[in-house]
């Protein structure tokens, strides 16, 4: 297999190369294969899946922060066209 490459990649695989201390060939073989298998990884999940590992789950801490409105702020909610709190 041939791969023609522009000079500036060309000179960014030579240096990644020299770099790691192994040839074009092996840098390129290794790039490829990363590239491959994100894209094998990522073709026919769900949404849900692809970030099922990020997600977690928090126990304690104030359950309803995220829904009530903050007190206290400068304005107290003024410019919402609310009365400030007492």
């Amino acid at each position: 297999m041939t791969i023609r490459l522009d000079p500036e990649t060309r000179l960014r695989l030579a240096s990644a190369s020299r770099r790691r201390g192994r040839t074009p060939s092996a840098v390129t073989r290794a790039a490829l294969a990363a590239w491959l298998d994100g894209e094998e990884g990522a073709a026919g999940l769900a949404p849900y899946e692809a970030v099922v590992d990020l997600l977690g789950y928090v126990r304690g801490g104030d359950p309803g922060r995220s829904t009530r409105r903050a007190r206290g702020r400068r304005g107290g909610g003024a410019r919402h066209g609310r009365k400030p709190p007492r």
